[in-house]
Order: structure tokens, then C-alpha cells, then sequence
């Protein structure tokens, strides 16, 4: 995946209407965009690190799909409505 489709999936992510990001947030954009590309690069933060300031590790990329999987949903029941 090209590092332009991760910000422009974020872009989206952010713009989406979706009760966590019910306004326009380039900040969490950004944050999220950046997160995605190093958990797609490989980049390494130690799950120590984090714990240590309470933080429990996990791939941005299962947080991105939480997000999205109701705003797809409810794009799906949107679009299929008469």
C-alpha cells in the first residue's frame, strides 16, 4: 500500500461520519496516518514504553477497522435504501 493511499484512508477515516470522528479532525488524520504506515512499514515501538505511560499496545490497524466497520455499514444500508 503507497504511503499517499494510507493518508488519503485517513483523510476519509476522519471526514467519515462516525460517532468517534463526527467532525472534521486532520490532527487525528495525521496521527492515525502515521501510525498505519509505521505499523505497515514495521516500525517497532517497545510495549514496554507504552505500558509504562498506560497505554495498551496494539495495531493500529485494528483500531482503524473498529472505526470504519459501522461507517461502512451504514454506508451499505445508505446506499441500499430506496
Amino acid at each position: 500500500m503507497a504511503t499517499d493511499d494510507v493518508a488519503e484512508a485517513c483523510v476519509r477515516l476522519a471526514l467519515a461520519d462516525a460517532r468517534a470522528l463526527r467532525t472534521r479532525q486532520p490532527a487525528v488524520a495525521s496521527a492515525m496516518g502515521a501510525a498505519l504506515t509505521m505499523d505497515l512499514e514495521g516500525a517497532v515501538v517497545a510495549p514496554d514504553d507504552l505500558r509504562a505511560l498506560g497505554i495498551e499496545p496494539r495495531a493500529t490497524t485494528a483500531r482503524i477497522d473498529e472505526i470504519v466497520r459501522p461507517v461502512s455499514a451504514a454506508t451499505r444500508q445508505r446506499s441500499a435504501a430506496p
